[in-house]
């Protein structure tokens, strides 16, 4: 049985307006840690997150799967991956990855490197290249009263959940302020939290991961009862112009599973 703190822990979803919105671990679960003058502690690690979608054309799509699979290392050489999907529900023929930056000097040094790296061009990128219908990419930053939890995990892969809010223009700095007013006094740190600063702006970003999605319903629906929480979301209601989710699956490769 799922109680309170452990659906805090795992996952919750309201319905506001007839519209659902999920606030899991990486959304309401913050440790809000302070600093002996009053202030929250900066717990994020300062790095820069790249979001990255590719839309793959319906006839490729399981030849670019085999080809990243097989050459992902050269990929990977370069930079941290922290996560890489596909698409369950959400998308078609779509693949999802984050990489983690130490800045922006960092992510031109890399992508350089990328250009020049005449085995990752010959033996995959080049090969991939044609396959791609779109891409698109976003750079995030951790809210800085979030700890992270991107490193590697033990067990079985499970299915994640991106979820993308779209806050109304200027209005990210109340959104976190109001996220923040209800759950100052919960120890929980969130799998991914981050706002966009480049790409989609005004949206936050979080990072949900569970066993199966018939977990994830039972832990919906036991959030559900939960009036403190619903509250809380009803005020949030008023920042939000919109919402996207995407279950994702993990790769033989992603660094999640």
């Amino acid at each position: 049985m799922v109680d309170k703190k452990m659906a805090l822990l795992t996952g919750r979803s309201f319905l506001l307006k007839s519209r659902p919105y999920i606030f899991c671990r990486a959304c309401i679960s913050t440790t809000s840690a302070r600093a002996s003058n009053g202030s929250i502690e900066d717990l994020s690690n300062g790095k820069l997150y790249e979001l990255r979608t590719y839309a793959i054309k319906p006839d490729k799509f399981g030849e670019f799967t085999k080809i990243m699979q097989e050459g992902y290392m050269l990929r990977t050489a370069h930079s941290k991956l922290i996560g890489y999907w596909s698409t369950d529900l959400g998308g078609v023929n779509e693949v999802v990855h984050i990489w983690e930056y130490d800045n922006y000097s960092h992510r031109t040094a890399v992508r350089k490197a990328l250009s020049q790296d005449k085995d990752w061009i010959e033996k995959c990128f080049s090969r991939i290249l044609p396959m791609f219908a779109n891409q698109t990419n976003v750079v995030l930053k951790a809210f800085p009263w979030c700890k992270l939890q991107l490193e590697p995990g033990q067990g079985n892969p499970g299915v994640f959940e991106l979820v993308s809010y779209q806050v109304k223009s200027g209005l990210v700095s109340q959104f976190e302020h109001r996220l923040l007013q209800d759950y100052p006094q919960l120890n929980y740190n969130p799998l991914g939290l981050w706002y966009s600063v480049f790409g989609d702006i005004n949206r936050v970003y979080s990072l949900l991961r569970y066993d199966s999605l018939d977990q994830r319903e039972k832990v919906v629906a036991k959030a559900n009862d939960d009036e403190v929480v619903r509250e809380t979301m009803r005020d949030l209601d008023k920042y939000l112009d919109g919402t996207v989710k995407k279950a994702l699956v993990p790769t033989t490769f992603s660094a999640l599973q």
